[in-house]
């Protein structure tokens, strides 16, 4: 992945928690790419993934987010998707 995007940085798995803030909400995914800086990359969610999912996604509990970004980024992402 590194070859084809230069400069990604890490990759990471997160999971929305049932108590996450980003929950039912339209501009969720701009709001946590904005506030971690991180770039969601793909949203799994009852068995497949949607590659780049658009800005009008609403995330539910139980959904996974491929991200991007710096360790730090990536973690502080995880941190506010749990709650």
């Amino acid at each position: 992945l590194e070859q084809l995007l230069p400069g990604i940085g890490e990759i990471a798995r997160l999971t929305l928690s049932p108590t996450s803030r980003y929950l039912g909400e339209v501009s969720a995914l701009a709001r946590l790419e904005h506030r971690a800086g991180v770039k969601v990359l793909a949203l799994g969610r009852d068995g497949s993934f949607e590659v780049a999912p658009g800005s009008d996604t609403v995330l539910e509990a139980g959904d996974e987010l491929v991200i991007a970004g710096t360790p730090d980024a990536c973690a502080h992402a995880a941190s506010l998707a749990s709650g």
